[in-house]
């Protein structure tokens, strides 16, 4: 969702700045707050308005149900300069059709110059604004983008996002890419287990939330899925790949260059692309399994199903979990994790003070 340039941003530069600045009196807060700009931008969803030879991308905001331009996608939107939109967006203000204050939000917006990453603040103007600029051009194509537009937010409001179904109908790479992004959501940690706990309840005959049996099938579950994609278990992986010496720790599968604790403690955040994809095909194994059961009507124990499991996987020659050996190690992991954390932010703390210390002063 896009949310407007309030000052929590500007604070958060200001208050790294004065960390800065007590380490190093000479550090000025404009250069400390340049040195995170690309690692401090807003990122929103984005809808694609194509239409003939143009296509624009437009920041969605869902919850406000508006979209937001800058005055360049204003203008390549209604076949304009960028001058002229200025003079339609002044005369609207000026007459009163609509407000500057409520139509206008600062954001973002990262760009490549000099071959790297640079994050500039625009100013967006919202659809009120765009639409308002296109009835004093008068291009036809302001109706066919109002009626996208609006198109857009109900299924944004609806269903949460939107797609292009034109596109995906004449674009077979297009519905690929979109099958795996949906995939890769689907087996995200918290939606892989979410889903698995609703198939069991549909399918199990002894299910209990509360009790021990159950708690124990779901963590043999997860440590199916993990042995599936590298014959670990979570409680392996963390202890072999948790590694305050590596970049973000190790961790492979989120994308915060400062992880959290709680990411740190998560196993397949740790896993490779290769290894993620291999976990992906054990559950679609899995799934098919428990909802071809579903549609038949039958159910079978907890038990059960950990053994009928076991031979899905056998069939399609995923291995097979061997189940737990030697002692109880989750203590001794957990402390692991916490070691290797402490030090990580140690270490990748000092590498920012040494940034910031050999950053220029300010002319």
């Amino acid at each position: 969702m896009v949310q407007k340039n309030n000052g929590s941003k500007r604070g958060f530069g200001r208050r790294i700045a004065d960390g800065v600045r007590a380490a190093s009196d000479g550090m000025r807060s404009a250069t400390a707050n340049a040195l995170r700009g690309v690692a401090d931008r807003i990122e929103v969803p984005r809808a694609t308005f194509e239409i003939a030879d143009i296509k624009i991308d437009f920041g969605v905001d869902a919850a406000g149900n508006t979209l937001w331009a800058t005055q360049q996608q204003i203008a390549d939107l209604f076949g304009r300069n960028t001058d002229t939109v200025g003079e339609h967006l002044a005369n609207a203000y000026a007459e009163g059709e609509i407000s500057r204050e409520a139509t206008t939000g600062d954001f973002p917006v990262v760009r490549i110059e000099g071959g790297r990453e640079v994050a500039r603040t625009i100013k967006h103007y919202n659809l009120d604004a765009i639409l308002a600029v296109g009835s004093r051009v008068k291009s036809p194509r302001g109706t066919q983008f109002r009626q996208w537009a609006f198109r857009i937010l109900k299924e944004y409001v609806v269903n949460g996002y939107a797609l292009n179904e034109e596109r995906l109908r004449n674009d077979p790479a297009a519905v690929q890419s979109l099958a795996e992004q949906v995939r890769a959501i689907r087996y995200d940690e918290k939606n892989l287990y979410a889903r698995v706990r609703d198939c069991v309840v549909l399918v199990s005959s002894d299910y209990d939330g509360t009790s021990d049996q159950v708690r124990s099938f779901f963590a043999r579950m997860q440590d199916k899925f993990h042995f599936a994609a590298c014959e670990q278990t979570a409680q392996q992986i963390l202890l072999t790949r948790a590694d305050a010496t590596k970049d973000r720790m190790g961790m492979t599968t989120q994308l915060n260059n400062r992880p959290t604790l709680a990411d740190a403690r998560i196993a397949k955040n740790y896993l490779s692309p290769e290894e993620i994809k291999l976990q992906m095909l054990a559950g679609d194994a899995f799934f098919v399994y428990v909802e071809n059961m579903i549609a038949r009507g039958r159910t079978a124990t907890t038990a059960q199903l950990l053994a009928k499991i076991d031979e899905v996987f056998k069939f399609n020659e995923i291995p097979e979990f061997p189940g737990y050996v030697g002692p109880y190690i989750k203590p001794q992991v957990d402390a692991h994790v916490k070691t290797q954390y402490d030090l990580f932010r140690a270490r990748t703390a000092q590498e920012r003070y040494d940034d910031a210390r050999r950053l220029p002063p300010s002319v």
